[in-house]
């Protein structure tokens, strides 16, 4: 997985306390990398990043796989400030907001033309499915993944860990 984050996202992520995070100690014991595509200035993305961290929260908290998994914040944010005081709010790494350019290769593509509405979540494709060149993939308990409103929710389920839901591996590809 490590090779596979460096040459999607580089070498450097940042956390809310502008710590710099290595991506390749990172990659090297993650089995799963969530991708959220958002920004600070868009309502759903606020929304949705309430309802991620108390997902997150809880699954790092109880969870036997919590290690294994972690969210990366990719920002449409066109301001450094704007993009700082959201990222206090996460408590997971992010793109660098001088990084941002890169957000087109980690984009999942659909029919050649990127998913370009956020807030998004994605799935890393496994090792296997990277082999294979598979896409990335929308978690099931993020429903489908938004409200027909533009709200985000998680299903309940996922605020069960360890109930055969983690690691999601069973997917279906983003149509």
């Amino acid at each position: 997985m490590s090779e596979f984050l460096v040459s999607l996202l580089g070498e450097r992520l940042v956390n809310g306390e502008k710590a710099e995070v290595d991506v390749q100690a990172l990659g090297a014991k993650l089995s799963l990398v969530g991708l959220f595509f958002g920004c600070s200035l868009n309502a759903p993305c606020k929304q949705f990043n309430g309802s991620l961290c108390e997902f997150y929260s809880r699954f790092k908290k109880a969870s036997e796989h919590k290690d294994k998994l972690e969210i990366v914040f990719i920002s449409s944010d066109q301001d450094q400030k704007h993009w700082q005081d959201f990222l206090q709010e996460m408590p997971w790494p992010a793109l660098p907001f001088k990084d941002r350019h890169k957000k087109t290769r980690a984009l999942p593509r659909r029919k050649a033309k990127p998913i370009s509405s956020s807030p998004r979540m994605f799935q890393s494709p496994t090792a296997q499915q990277q082999q294979r060149g598979e896409a990335w993939t929308a978690p099931p308990l993020f429903h489908p993944p938004f409200h027909r409103t533009g709200s985000a929710y998680l299903s309940s389920e996922a605020f069960v860990p360890d109930r055969g839901l983690f690691p999601w591996q069973e997917m279906s590809v983003i149509p």
